[in-house]
Parts: C-alpha cells; structure tokens; sequence
C-alpha cells in the first residue's frame, strides 16, 4: 500500500516511474483537471482496476462505481476525473486491484 504523487511532464519528455500495483494504493495531488493512469498487466490474466467515487449523485444514489478492465499482457491509460477524489481522505484517490502480481502503474497530470 502506499500513496503516490502525479508526475508531471515537461516539454522535453519525462519518463515516468512505475510502481508496483498493491492493496489499498492512493494517487494524491489530483487537481480540477483529468489526470492519466497508466496500467501495465504483465500478468498471464486480465485484471480489473476499480474506482469508488465518494459522495452521492444529485439524486441522493450513492455514486457509480467505475470498473476499467486491463487485458493480460496490456498496457491501459485510464483517464482520472477528478470525482474520484475523497474529501475526507485529503482529496486522495483510492485505487482497487482485482490482482497485483506482475501489476506496476503510473499516474501523469
């Protein structure tokens, strides 16, 4: 589990870190502007990353749960709205892994 920071890129390019994908990962420094995941499955199997919105839809629901799935052998760029933010976790993203062998991860402004 740990809590990683958007990487920002410059006009000269910028590699990004990967990390080993684990249970309870958090993406903080989210802004008001989308952010990119970027997910690399090494896996023999297709994995699911899940996001839980907190809060409630102007109806009073619970809000959506978003499920992205990333195919054995791929790499996802999941797009990071900021909806997927938690006020009461200091505005932090929660990630959920369906599996995390062979899983690493990124996340870009």
């Amino acid at each position: 589990m740990a809590t990683r920071d958007m990487q920002t890129p410059s006009p000269g390019g910028t590699q990004l870190t990967f990390y080993s994908a684990a249970s309870g990962d958090k993406i903080r420094g989210l802004r008001n502007k989308p952010g990119r995941m970027f997910v690399n499955n090494a896996s023999g199997g297709s994995i699911n990353i899940t996001f839980s919105p907190p809060g409630s839809t102007s109806y009073g629901s619970t809000n959506p749960t978003k499920v992205v799935p990333c195919a054995a052998g791929a790499i996802t760029e999941i797009t990071l709205l900021p909806e997927y933010r938690d006020a009461t976790d200091g505005y932090n993203i929660a990630v959920a892994w369906s599996a995390t062998s062979s899983v690493t991860w990124a996340v870009s402004r």
